[in-house]
């Protein structure tokens, strides 16, 4: 049985090296420059398990390049509140992983602004499924998990952190 913590704690490490985060020993600066949706990922409070999910089912490649992309970033409390055992699971299914993580991932580039206007539509993932886009005042709901942080930008894209999981519906 592998050691959970370890495990989390070298890919986060491998990542940051891969993307070359670290500048003169510290990580992320204001001043540096914008990564990509992975490495600005990084370079963010409350997306650990998120990276962590990314490297376990090997998109770092994928979200990497050009796009654009618009990232809907569950943190790491949405994560944590997943049904028992599924973290782990997930982790143990690079193919149900990544399929579940390109339902978070639009093609495009679409700030908070862009996407209240798509308020009442569908837009369609990486995975192929749709995502529902409601509005209700200001906050924008994706699914009905609620933007929490919108407009991170990264140099191929926005990230938007939501509260909750996009799971598939049973």
């Amino acid at each position: 049985m592998r050691n959970s913590a370890l495990t989390t704690a070298v890919i986060v490490l491998i990542v940051v090296f891969t993307l070359g985060t670290l500048s003169s020993g510290a990580l992320a600066c204001s001043a540096c420059e914008v990564q990509d949706l992975v490495g600005t990922a990084v370079q963010q409070q409350g997306f650990y398990r998120l990276v962590e999910a990314i490297v376990a089912a090997d998109l770092t490649e994928e979200l990497a390049a050009e796009g654009p992309f618009t990232l809907f970033a569950p943190s790491d409390e949405a994560f944590a509140a997943l049904p028992a055992g599924l973290w782990t699971e997930l982790l143990e299914d690079p193919e149900a992983l990544a399929e579940l993580l390109r339902r978070h991932v639009l093609p495009g580039r679409y700030s908070a602004a862009d996407l209240m206007e798509w308020a009442g539509h569908d837009m369609q993932t990486l995975s192929g499924q749709t995502l529902h886009i409601t509005v209700d005042s200001v906050e924008v709901f994706v699914n009905g998990s609620t933007m929490t942080a919108t407009n991170i930008l990264a140099s191929n894209g926005f990230i938007h952190q939501i509260d909750a999981v996009l799971l598939p519906a049973e």
